[in-house]
C-alpha cells in the first residue's frame, strides 16, 4: 500500500484457465476469477465491499452497506488497475495450462468517506478476505480466511480476517501484516 492505493498480487496454479470476459461489469464470476472483500472499518464489518477479477482485467464491484443477507448497493470503484498474465491457453481445456497472476491497484479514495482517517497510517487495520473462485473443467473455491458454511459462501464477513497496514522502519515500502 501506499498513500494512494491498496495493491493486491496473487498466483493462482490452474491447469484449465477459464478467462472470457474482458469489460467492467461482465460476469466475471463464471471464469476463473480472484476477489478481495474488505471493511474499511472494523468496527463495522457488516459494511464492506468486494472488488473480483479475471486474468484479461475484467472486474465487477459491489457494496454491501447492509451486511450479506442483503442485496448489493449500487458503488463502482474508480480507477482499478488490473495486470494479469498466464502460462497456458485461455479457454482450451484439451491442454494443460499452468497458472495465471495478476497485480491489482485499487484507489483508497473508493473507500475514504468510509475509513476512519482521510489517509492510513501504520497501524490502522481493515477487515479482509480474498477468495478464488469460478472456472470450467476444474471449479475452484479458496479462501484465505475461511468461512463457517456447508456450501462454499464467500459473503461471511465475521469470518475475514485482519489486515494491519505497517511501515517497517528499515525498508521503504509499506507491507500488511495478515492475521486470519
Amino acid at each position: 500500500w501506499d498513500d494512494k492505493y491498496l495493491y493486491i498480487g496473487h498466483i493462482c496454479q490452474d491447469e484449465y484457465i477459464t478467462a472470457r470476459y474482458k469489460n467492467h461489469d461482465d460476469p466475471v464470476a463464471r471464469d476463473d476469477c480472484f476477489e478481495v472483500m474488505l471493511a474499511p472499518d472494523p468496527e463495522r464489518p457488516e459494511f464492506y465491499f468486494n472488488i473480483e477479477w479475471n486474468v484479461r482485467g475484467a472486474y465487477i464491484d459491489g457494496h454491501r452497506a447492509h451486511g450479506p443477507n442483503k442485496p448489493s448497493v449500487p458503488w463502482v470503484a474508480e480507477g482499478v488497475r488490473i495486470a494479469g498474465t498466464y502460462r497456458g491457453t485461455l479457454n482450451d481445456d484439451s491442454d494443460k495450462d499452468q497458472s495465471w497472476t495478476c497485480e491489482v491497484a485499487i484507489p483508497f479514495a473508493n473507500f475514504a468517506k468510509y475509513m476512519k482517517r482521510k489517509l492510513l497510517r501504520p497501524g490502522d487495520r481493515w477487515n479482509l478476505n480474498l477468495n478464488r473462485h469460478g472456472g470450467d473443467t476444474n471449479m475452484q473455491y479458496s479462501q484465505w480466511s475461511r468461512a463457517d458454511t456447508s456450501k462454499p459462501s464467500f459473503h461471511t464477513p465475521h469470518r475475514f480476517g485482519q489486515v494491519t497496514f505497517v511501515n517497517p522502519p528499515t525498508q521503504s515500502a509499506n507491507r500488511i501484516e495478515i492475521h486470519p
